[in-house]
């Protein structure tokens, strides 16, 4: 089983919970040490982060909105499925789809005055790219069996991760509470969603569709 069952899964998910809370309480009714980091990094990220590495950091970060991210899903979901591992396609395909709804609902309602500008709450790019992450390490990344090619996947994967950080901060499109909502939301849904893959992965192998699917 590619997800296998782990008993700190769900008070790992408690923990995540209440940290999130916390964050997002914050948004409403602003804390002096979270205002304080929020409103020094919004006035000087951009002027901080070198020019070139933004350049660098922006073609990255089509991958982690909108059609970009789809068009990496899309690819993933195939290959996995073709590869018969329709079980854990499924389970991307679903857990992307719904936690982008989720944080397209959340970001609606919960908008983040900092410094006379607006940032939205929780980052999406982050979001998505959590979840994009997740997916390599959980899938792909054990199906290489080469303990220098492993290093080399995760030090790629990380640096993606850093330079859309670094994109968000120096676009002032989110200051670190949101950088933090977007991870710790990512983290909810995807332990949610492991729970529900544990419990049903073994059922879902009797249907024909995905009938002799790894899982």
């Amino acid at each position: 089983m590619i997800i296998g069952p782990d008993r700190w899964r769900k008070p790992l998910l408690l923990l995540w919970l209440i940290i999130f809370l916390i964050v997002a309480f914050n948004i409403i009714f602003p804390m002096p040490v979270f205002s304080i980091i929020d409103n020094l990094a919004f006035s000087f990220q951009s002027r901080l982060l070198p020019h070139w590495l933004l350049l660098i950091s922006t073609p990255f970060s089509w991958f982690a909105t909108g059609f970009g991210n789809a068009l990496l899903i899309l690819a993933l979901v195939f290959l996995l499925w073709g590869f018969k591992y329709k079980i854990p396609a499924t389970w991307l395909l679903f857990t992307n789809i719904s936690g982008w709804l989720l944080i397209s609902i959340l970001s609606l309602f919960l908008h983040h005055q900092v410094s006379g500008g607006q940032t939205v709450f929780p980052n999406k790019a982050i979001f998505l790219s959590t979840l994009l992450l997740a997916y390599l390490f959980n899938i792909i990344l054990p199906e290489i069996k080469r303990i220098r090619y492993q290093l080399l996947f995760q030090t790629v994967c990380l640096i993606f991760f850093a330079l859309i950080l670094v994109n968000q901060l120096g676009k002032n499109n989110a200051v670190p509470s949101d950088l933090l909502g977007g991870w710790i939301l990512a983290l909810i849904w995807l332990t949610y969603t492991e729970i529900y893959y544990v419990k049903y992965a073994k059922e879902f192998r009797r249907r024909v569709i995905f009938r002799n699917s790894w899982y």
